[in-house]
């Protein structure tokens, strides 16, 4: 379970190095990217333009959510069993 939350921190980076695109532009921001964009679900939806050159990724985002409410409902499990 623990793992959801990793995946969701690794996610958050990779929102913040997009949004941001001069973070995005560096070697460890285009490592945490391409290792972001592995765990994002493919939801179809349009990244919007950041006033900072980037985009905000609202695939990764919504993948965030699921996976933070899927760790919420494995705690609750967790906690009843």
């Amino acid at each position: 379970m623990n793992a959801l939350v990793a995946v969701a921190i690794l996610l958050t980076a990779t929102i913040v190095c997009r949004y941001f695109a001069a973070l995005g532009s560096t070697d460890w921001g285009a490592i945490i990217v391409r290792a972001g964009g592995l765990f994002t679900l493919p939801l179809g939806i349009e990244d919007l333009h950041s006033p900072y050159g980037g985009v905000l990724d609202a695939n990764a985002l919504l993948t965030v959510a699921v996976l933070m409410l899927a760790e919420w409902v494995l705690s609750i499990l967790r906690d009843r069993v």
